[in-house]
């Protein structure tokens, strides 16, 4: 009897296990030691529309990070390759504001314990099931960086497009992505010199952040509050009258996105 009870007992969690499986809009884990990956959906199965809502999720063990789309002054960014994807016409990432992580005098740019990136996913024919491949190097860090690689898959049927499991978890990811925000007046400019850039935004909060990303090879230090600006280090190199920058400031729940040609002096 009590061998039958353990067999009885496998069989019923084995099951639990091949329904979760089963659930539509989620993708099987790629589990490692120190951070596990998959794609999941905001729905169902495809619908009527030529794009749908995914999401690439990454759970962390405690203690460990990876990195955001700009990793600052160390670490590696994700890398996509889509290939081996069937009815895929393209994937545009969103990025939730990230953390800025101090270690050693450099700063990187980082999740902790989850994130979900949403996708926007266009089709090349609507209607038709999707057949998402995805190899993913990304890093993790903790003392030290290790890279990773995932091959993950996420299959969705025709359909109606009914909401799926995952669907609130992307959306509260996606409430942290920063956006444009137009009604926000920020100006920019370089200091004297070029050896700063100044951002100014009225009533800015004592913990606000903000990511800098400018051409390659320049990098900024963690931004000092003066009044209602963030002055940042430029490192790098120096500015020229048309460069350009994509600042990212994060003030609690004011989260902005925005690309700015700072005045230089």
């Amino acid at each position: 009897m009590r061998v039958q009870a353990i067999l009885s007992a496998l069989l019923t969690l084995a099951a639990a296990f091949a329904a979760r499986a089963e659930v539509p809009g989620i993708g099987p884990w790629q589990v490692e030691d120190q951070a596990r990956a998959r794609l999941v959906a905001a729905i169902g199965a495809v619908g009527v529309q030529a794009s749908v809502t995914l999401g690439l999720e990454i759970r962390l063990a405690p203690g460990w990070k990876t990195y955001w789309r700009n990793p600052g002054d160390s670490g590696l960014a994700p890398a996509f390759d889509w290939a081996g994807s069937d009815n895929l016409r393209r994937v545009q990432i969103d990025w939730p504001a990230p953390k800025r992580w101090r270690q050693d005098g450099q700063s990187s740019f980082v999740y902790e314990d989850h994130v979900v990136l949403p996708l926007a996913v266009q089709l090349d024919r609507p209607e038709r099931p999707l057949a998402l491949r995805l190899a993913l190097d990304y890093a993790v860090c903790r003392e030290v960086c290790i890279p990773l690689n995932a091959s993950l898959a996420l299959d969705l049927p025709a359909g109606a497009a009914r909401p799926a499991e995952m669907a609130r978890t992307i959306a509260r990811f996606a409430a942290r992505v920063p956006r444009e925000r137009p009604e926000v007046e920020i100006s920019a400019e370089w200091s004297r010199g070029g050896g700063y850039l100044i951002l100014s935004l009225a009533g800015i909060g004592e913990s606000a952040d903000v990511f800098v990303e400018g051409p390659d090879g320049m990098s900024f230090g963690p931004p000092e509050k003066i009044y209602d600006r963030l002055r940042l280090g430029v490192h790098g190199g120096r500015p020229l009258p048309d460069t350009e920058v994509t600042a990212t400031l994060v003030d609690g729940p004011l989260l902005i996105e925005r690309r700015l040609k700072p005045f230089l002096r």
